[in-house]
């Protein structure tokens, strides 16, 4: 069953460093974030990102996140594949 679910988040941490530069590549980095969430999901994640800068300034990157609090009023863990776009697909494993 799909659900649908709002919320706000703020970064509350973000510690990016480089892994490989060479002169005239792209920029490989990676950066673990913390984040705070508000509203249908209440708690805080860890998230790390793989990201490649190119040249022309664009980038792109993929991540995963684990969010540690309450999906729709249900104490849970979730984990989710943090791709480039707006969706996001969460799995959630209940805490005892």
């Amino acid at each position: 069953m799909k659900k649908r679910a709002t919320a706000m988040f703020a970064i509350k941490g973000w510690d990016e460093k480089p892994y490989n530069e060479v002169a005239g590549q792209p920029k490989l980095t990676r950066a673990n974030v913390t984040m705070t969430f508000t509203g249908d999901l209440e708690g805080e994640s860890q998230l790390e990102y793989l990201m490649m800068y190119r040249a022309d300034g664009t980038a792109s990157f993929v991540g995963l996140e684990r969010v540690q609090g309450r999906p729709g009023g249900a104490r849970g863990v979730s984990y989710c594949n943090a791709p480039a776009s707006s969706t996001v697909l969460w799995r959630r494993s209940p805490i005892p």
